[in-house]
């Protein structure tokens, strides 16, 4: 047997297991982040104080959008932005008026469960 045989025998398990080492960390940074982006989305501001409410949105939609780049997933990136540019454009609106909110509501609702599929 040739050494470059030998060697590529002796390497190759070592290879394959880096390569299953790799998938799993990415498979556990795909979790924290759709862990860390579903906490982040829990967040429902509270219209009787509209001034911080905005705030508090806005960072919430900020918090979103860094996760959103730290996670190599496509779906579950888009799927995050997407829910980031929604809190944002709602730090943008009225979020004390009556009629923002219920529908800020529904949105968002349909958001996270596209979030939740990506995750999965």
């Amino acid at each position: 047997m040739s050494t470059t045989r030998r060697l590529a025998i002796a390497v190759l398990p070592l290879l394959i297991t880096l390569g299953g080492c790799s998938q799993i960390q990415e498979a556990g940074s795909k979790a924290k982040v759709c862990t860390e982006a579903l906490a982040l989305a829990t967040f429902t501001p509270d219209p009787k104080d509209g001034e911080k409410a905005q705030k508090e949105t806005q960072e919430t939609g900020n918090k979103l959008h860094e996760l959103a780049k730290n996670v190599g997933d496509g779906d579950v990136s888009g799927a995050i932005t997407t829910l980031g540019n929604s809190y944002v454009d709602m730090a943008k609106q009225r979020v004390e008026d009556a009629a923002n909110l219920p529908k800020w509501i529904e949105t968002k609702v349909k958001q996270l469960d596209a979030l939740r599929q990506a995750c999965l």
